[in-house]
């Protein structure tokens, strides 16, 4: 992923939020 320490603060989210946040960094990589 492009910003694994986001991914790693997210980690205690709720897997919707989780969801929401991995769909957002993809429309940020194209």
């Amino acid at each position: 992923m492009v910003m694994p320490a986001l991914i790693r603060m997210l980690g205690d989210s709720s897997d919707e939020i989780r969801n929401r946040a991995i769909e957002a960094l993809r429309q940020l990589s194209k």
